[in-house]
């Protein structure tokens, strides 16, 4: 995880390991390598623009031993998104992921996610 806090411009840079055990079921996901870089722009104090790069490769998941054909891969997305400041500590971020790039194994489709959430900040 990196950060580096210049506003207006701010730069996000992270990346992770998922691993996955055997669930009661017998069904173990695949593990995944995750990454992201983001660079932002924040305009005014209580709201901020910004676009990202983010990506996953997931290995097959397995259930009992036997590899799942449909599963796991590359996906790699564009990641427009904004952060506004609601009241005091309350922060409402707002992403779009649009997949730019898929190599997934198996027959699978990937299409655009939206995400929206508010935080809170426990930092003055």
């Amino acid at each position: 995880l990196y950060a580096l806090h210049q506003d207006p411009w701010n730069l996000f840079l992270a990346a992770s390991y998922r691993a996955h055990t055997r669930n009661r079921f017998g069904y173990r996901y695949g593990d995944a390598v995750l990454w992201t870089a983001r660079l932002e722009l924040r305009p005014l104090e209580r709201l901020a623009i910004g676009l990202g790069l983010d990506g996953r490769y997931a290995w097959r998941d397995d259930a009992s031993g036997e590899p799942q054909q449909n599963t796991g891969g590359l996906a790699v997305a564009l990641t427009p998104g904004a952060i506004v400041n609601l009241a005091g500590p309350f922060w409402l971020y707002a992403r779009l992921q649009a997949p730019v790039l898929t190599k997934l194994l198996g027959e699978q489709r990937l299409g655009p996610t939206a995400f929206l959430s508010v935080q809170y900040s426990l930092s003055p």
